[in-house]
């Protein structure tokens, strides 16, 4: 009974070190440029794919920065791949509280693998800014280069 309870606890340390380690990471910073009425916010997520397949977790904007930027406008998406290029045409979401996507389709594609790019909020058809009032998640779908690098920089105005 004691060789199966050990066994137990190792494989469950084991599976828990493998998924720790398999996770891929984003870090969030914030930058200031302007001042009053002309003052623009901008989010920076570094982000370095999983070292098994690429991935990395869908990532809320942290709590502190988004008790700042409340009541702002998204702007424009920029990303730009990093030293170990990311996959060709991955696709990039950003979803509000309700998850609906406030780039509503203009991030497919987005994120390439040699080349900086960037995009505008669109509703319904239109490219125009849209107003942030809760929680905001970056989602990057169909990278699966190992270990990819890049970043996704939100672009924030006062209207």
């Amino acid at each position: 009974m004691k060789k199966l309870i050990a066994l137990f606890t190792t494989l469950i340390v084991l599976m828990f070190t493998a998924n720790v380690m398999a996770v891929g990471e984003v870090e969030q910073t914030i930058m200031e440029v302007g001042r009053g009425d002309n003052k623009v916010v901008s989010v920076k997520f570094s982000c370095t794919g999983d070292a098994s397949d690429g991935s990395i977790p869908d990532t809320d904007i942290r709590a502190d920065i988004l008790s700042y930027i409340s009541g702002w406008f998204l702007d424009i998406i920029v990303v730009n791949p990093g030293s170990v290029a990311p996959t060709v045409d991955s696709d990039v979401y950003i979803d509000d509280e309700d998850e609906v996507d406030l780039l509503n389709g203009n991030g497919v594609d987005l994120l390439h693998n040699t080349a900086a790019k960037a995009c505008v909020p669109n509703t319904d058809g239109q490219n125009k800014r849209q107003p942030i009032r809760g929680t905001v998640t970056l989602d990057v779908d169909n990278q699966s280069v190992n270990s990819a690098t890049y970043d996704i920089i939100l672009v924030f105005v006062q209207e």
